[in-house]
């Protein structure tokens, strides 16, 4: 009996620890399963944040198309169609605002809206379905812009001709518009948006047309800015309009300072060794000289380079070219630069005066250009080599004579047999 308890109570004990091992690997499980969601959260995440940025300093809002940009501001339009009937409907709603507001004209406004919302997205599929019409690609731009401008220009006059959400908003569809469209495509809305602005103002001003028709009398013969509904919606109409604008000007902005910093770093560089060009060897060491810094000017020229290009084609030239900037730049200081001086020759430019300091860099390159390999195909590999000529600039010589003489010297490394350098004294 004894035996029989002691080994029922074995099996308890082991069912309990095969119940506690089956209940740790669950959440062991779970927990993987949980990290492995909260990593794939997180690349998904990133994915999006580096999109973004990507989108933010690439200039694909400032180079895309007018039909691309007429997309973008429809897109906005339809959204504004939903803050339009959010407002008015929840505002309405409210049975202390009902009084604000024109019962009259409430209902219309709204189906006003919701057909505006409807037809802005039907322009955006146009715009897709057709983008490769020519037709579409010419003129609607024209007519997305006109669109857009003259429902603002109805939902400001609804809201007050003379409101500051209305001019606020007339203020910042023409910088919006001056900034994305050309000139052509915003005087075509500009012009009859601004006369009508101007009519209905004077319009309204004589009581020929009611002023503020979506208000009520009421609320149109109050001291609006005592007005805590008037002020409100004030906000509520001009806010989203604001951010919205200044979203797409900080957009454009940083993707022009982007695109001139690319221009200014794609002028500065030559396009196949990626080194400096001539024209900015020139000005640093034109400033050098103004300043009366101390250095040195170190002229390659890669021997018998033209029958690698006669040989092997100027693919290959091109290749070995871009391998030399490589092992130049390499070896170089901070404050040191290396630029093409022109076909098959760089130049170095070395702040320093001192002769030891100018060799050790010239033949840290010189070997390992000497070193360097060049796969031609599986059955053939060539080396180059390269000749130098060091120039020291002195007091009273200028920039060209320092040049000069390191080109001097370079001639007469190669008539000593190449591969060396040589320095003008």
């Amino acid at each position: 009996m004894a035996k029989s308890k002691k080994v029922k109570l074995e099996l308890t004990i082991e069912k309990k620890k095969s119940c506690a091992e089956r209940i740790n690997r669950s959440f062991s499980i779970l927990n993987h399963s949980n990290t492995k969601v909260g990593r794939m959260r997180k690349r998904i995440w990133q994915s999006h944040v580096d999109s973004l940025h990507r989108f933010m300093l690439t200039s694909s809002l400032l180079n895309s198309s007018n039909l691309s940009k007429s997309v973008l501001i429809l897109i906005l339009g339809a959204n504004d169609f939903i803050k339009w009937f959010l407002w008015i409907y929840f505002s309405n709603a409210n049975v202390q605002n009902q009084q604000w507001i024109n019962q009259e004209y409430y209902l219309a406004f709204l189906r006003y809206n919701i057909a505006g919302f409807f037809l802005f997205w039907g322009m955006v599929w146009i715009c897709i379905r057709f983008k490769d019409s020519p037709i579409i690609q010419k003129y609607m731009p024209y007519i997305a812009v006109i669109t857009l401008c003259s429902i603002y220009m109805f939902n400001g006059y609804c809201v007050g001709i003379g409101s500051p959400a209305t001019i606020a908003a007339y203020v910042n569809l023409i910088c919006l518009g001056l900034v994305l469209f050309t000139r052509d495509i915003v005087y075509s809305a500009l012009i009859p948006m601004t006369i009508a602005l101007l009519a209905l103002i004077f319009l309204s001003t004589y009581q020929l047309i009611p002023y503020a028709p979506l208000f009520s009398d009421a609320l149109n013969q109050s001291i609006l800015i005592y007005n805590t509904f008037w002020v409100y919606s004030m906000l509520i109409i001009y806010i989203p309009i604001f951010f919205a604008s200044v979203v797409i000007f900080e957009i454009l902005l940083l993707q022009w300072r982007n695109r001139e910093n690319l221009v200014n770093e794609i002028s500065q560089k030559d396009p196949l060794t990626g080194v400096f060009n001539r024209r900015v060897i020139d000005r640093d060491l034109e400033k050098l000289h103004q300043l009366n810094s101390s250095y040195a000017v170190v002229l390659i020229d890669l021997d018998h380079f033209k029958s690698i290009n006669d040989r092997f084609g100027h693919d290959v030239g091109d290749h070995v070219l871009r391998r030399v900037a490589k092992v130049l730049n390499t070896n170089i200081r901070g404050n040191d630069m290396v630029g093409r001086f022109g076909g098959e020759e760089f130049l170095m430019i070395l702040q320093t005066s001192y002769l030891d300091q100018i060799i050790e860099i010239a033949e840290r390159c010189r070997k390992q250009i000497e070193q360097e390999y060049f796969v031609i195909n599986d059955n053939l590999s060539i080396q180059i080599t390269a000749s130098f000529g060091i120039s020291i600039y002195q007091n009273g010589m200028t920039h060209e004579q320092v040049i000069k003489r390191a080109d001097q010297a370079l001639y007469v490394a190669k008539e000593q047999g190449r591969n060396q350098i040589q320095c003008a004294i």
